[in-house]
């Protein structure tokens, strides 16, 4: 694999899925997504909820992220979805937002 881009976000995506494959046999999973000073999960966290994310509220939004994780059974069923597999964690979000950002 040829990275054309190894810079921060990259950094994280490799050793995330790194972790998740545990290469290490132990594995690794964010508690976080990452939205203090970040550009693409702070980016996609303002285009879905509206709030931008600043050093004074990321640990709010990030709590936020941890609810809707909490609550994810409900949140799937309201918007009449069957979810079947397991809820979103932080290294799902970090990622998903980081894509939904970048569909404009």
């Amino acid at each position: 694999m040829i990275a054309l881009s190894w810079r921060r976000t990259t950094n994280f995506d490799a050793l995330v899925r790194g972790g998740m494959l545990k290469v290490d046999g132990v594995g690794y999973r964010p508690t976080r997504a990452y939205l203090a000073d970040s550009q693409g999960p702070a980016a996609g966290f303002e285009r879905i909820w509206g709030i931008p994310v600043t050093r004074e509220n990321s640990d709010a939004c990030e709590q936020l992220l941890v609810r809707w994780t909490q609550e994810w059974k409900t949140v799937a069923s309201r918007v009449g979805i069957d979810w079947r597999g397991t809820p979103y964690d932080s290294a799902d979000f970090e990622n998903a937002l980081c894509i939904f950002q970048e569909r404009r």
